[in-house]
Order: C-alpha cells, then structure tokens, then sequence
C-alpha cells in the first residue's frame, strides 16, 4: 500500500511539473535584443549614375582594397576583376571545370572579401562540397586563381557555410536541421567558432520556431551571414524578420538589433504574417568600418492583396549604429562601398547594369 501511494504522489508530480514547464514561455532567441525604431532615421533619397561597367551575367559586386570584383554566370570566367577608380579589367578567372582554379557551380551570395594575412581574398563554396580562399593579388599576376587554402564545405551552402574570420579561425553558420523531413523536426541555426585547438558556439536562437500549416519552418531562419573584411566579426541579417546580428568572434558575444516597427520572432505564427511585416532583407555587404544592407521595406494595400515596396539601403558601423538610411531609384541586389572615395556602387539585376550613388555629403564618420 504505502509503495502505490508513492507511485502516486511522484505520478501527480510529474504531471504538474510537465504542465509547468509546458506552459513557460518560449526563448526564440537568446541574445540580449535591442529594440531600434528604424524608420526615425530619416530617409534620403539617392539618384543613382550608371557606370560604363558592362559585365555579362552580374549578378554580385563588392570592392576591397583597390580591387572591384564582380562574380556572374559567365562559364567563360566567373569572378571578373577590376580597378575600382579607372575599372580597367585586371584579371578574368574561374572558368567553369573541375580543376583547382575553375568553379563548378560556386555559391556566391554574398560576395565574401576577407583579409588573410593582410591580403585580399575571396572566400567561395563550390560544387556544395569545398570552400576556397583565392589570393586575388596573386591570382591578378598569374592569370588564374591562385587558391590559398580548401578545406570541406560543413553542409549545402542553403543550410549553412564556412566564414574566414582571421587568425586561422573560422565561423561555421549552420542554418535550419531537418532531423525527419516527415514530421518536420527542425533545430535552429547554430553559429560555431572553429580554429585547431576545438570549437564553441555563440548562442543566438533558443527554442524552435514551427510555421503553423506549413513545412517552412525555416523561413524564419534563413539570411546572410558575411565576415568583417579584418576578421574578428561576422553580420548576419534575416530576410523575412527585422534582426541584425553582429558576432564577436573573440569575445563570443552576439549583439542582436530588432527594428521596433516590424514583427518579432515571438508573433507570427504563419505565412501571411511574416509577408505583413514591413521589412525583408534582400543582401549585405562590408567594409572594415561600415555595413551595407539592402531592404525592401512595404506595406500592403488595404484594397487589393499587392505590395507596395520602398527600396532602400541601410548603412551600419560593427558597433550595431545606424549611420544613414537612403532611399535609392532602383531595386538593388547587390552593393558594395568605396570607403575611400566615398562612392556606394549598386546593381540593378534587372537591367545588369550597376550604378554609383555618390554618399559623402551624408557621412559624417571616419573613412
């Protein structure tokens, strides 16, 4: 008798601590949030000039050192460089093949330019199976590019890839995991500081967020993730929920921005209220000391399901400030910033044709 009362009393005690636990309030994200009102910055609207760069199936542009690189779908080279104040053509490389110079089918979105030892690099996933790091100076005097380093790619660059961070350190960005498609068990993205002597996490999301009647799960996770040219911290944004994210990879910090005006991770619970939030990340960029992202900022109109977007560019330091906030004349997918002539380039992938917009007069922080 007493051996059953027992079994009862830890039954009913397990029962009330399920229900506990059950009714807790879930951690989406586990960083500290900053709430931001983004749209208090005031709005500049910027007319862009096209330039006379004509390149074949542009598709992402970036700008690091006094190099202009251009990655397209031309199989006949597929990272083109240039001088970034005359835009004389340096060097054609990439090719599609299989050997260690060409691309197979290299994933480029964003544009990674990073720093190794001081030398400007560009960092590409290819074939979904290796990651490659081509010196671009030496690469321009070959002729053809001169890989520095290959290691395996960690999964499909969909789900997740490999940033060179500096100091023979790497950030691995693994996105959404589907343990069983079939009853779409999901974890959350993981960001993890890699280098020879282990690893560790910086925890950004918690608890799983499930997109009710729909398998998208992972729609509230997907984004960019792209390195400090420098090292030490890498930006990611989200396309469809108004987080910006900045990791230290020394300190093992992430300071996470939310714009006030838009959804959190917290309220949408389906589809039609993530397409109601008045903002989606389109791209990211950056140089040492700012950070460029293009967002299509809407709203719908109360007679007809139809969207009316703004497009616009933010700009960013690595402290997480907004420094400016412009209005720009086409929908750009890709920018990239001359810091030193203070020239914002941006490509309309509509009509392939990229445009400078001239920001100096709106800048008041150092170069």
């Amino acid at each position: 008798m007493l051996l059953s009362h027992k079994k009862w009393v830890i039954g009913i005690y397990t029962i009330i601590s399920f229900l506990i636990i059950s009714c807790e309030p879930k951690q989406y994200i586990v960083s500290e949030v900053t709430e931001v009102d983004v749209f208090a910055m005031p709005e500049i609207e910027l007319k862009g000039i096209a330039t006379n760069l004509d390149i074949m199936g542009v598709r992402e542009i970036g700008i690091i050192d006094d190099y202009f690189v251009a990655a397209t779908t031309n199989p006949a080279g597929q990272i083109r460089i240039f001088n970034k104040n005359t835009f004389q053509e340096l060097a054609i490389l990439c090719p599609e093949g299989r050997a260690r110079a060409d691309l197979m089918h290299p994933y480029l979105q964003p544009l990674q330019l990073v720093k190794k030892d001081s030398i400007p690099t560009l960092l590409i996933i290819d074939n979904n199976s290796v990651t490659k790091l081509i010196n671009l100076k030496e690469s321009i005097t070959a002729g053809y590019a001169v890989v520095d380093t290959i290691i395996r790619a960690i999964c499909d660059p969909v789900n997740g890839y490999s940033l060179y961070v500096g100091n023979d350190k790497w950030l691995d960005y693994h996105g959404v995991y589907y343990d069983d498609p079939r009853d779409n068990i999901c974890t959350v993205p993981t960001f993890i500081v890699r280098n020879k002597n282990g690893k560790q996490e910086i925890p950004l999301f918690g608890d799983i967020k499930k997109m009710e009647a729909t398998p998208w799960t992972n729609a509230y996770y997907t984004g960019q993730a792209l390195a400090r040219p420098s090292g030490g911290q890498v930006v990611f944004v989200m396309y469809v929920l108004d987080y910006f994210n900045i990791f230290n990879t020394d300190s093992m910090t992430v300071k996470t921005i939310h714009n006030s005006n838009s959804v959190t991770i917290d309220q949408p619970t389906g589809i039609n209220d993530v397409r109601n939030s008045p903002i989606c990340y389109t791209s990211v960029s950056a140089t040492d000391n700012l950070i460029l992202t293009t967002t299509w900022d809407y709203s719908y109109n109360q007679n007809a399901d139809i969207p009316i977007s703004k497009d616009y560019v933010r700009i960013w330091n690595w402290e997480g400030d907004l420094v400016a906030r412009f209005y720009m004349d086409h929908c750009l997918t890709s920018v990239a910033y001359d810091e030193e002539n203070m020239i914002l380039y941006g490509l309309d992938s509509g009509d392939e044709k990229i445009y400078s917009y001239d920001i100096s007069p709106y800048l008041s922080i150092d170069k």
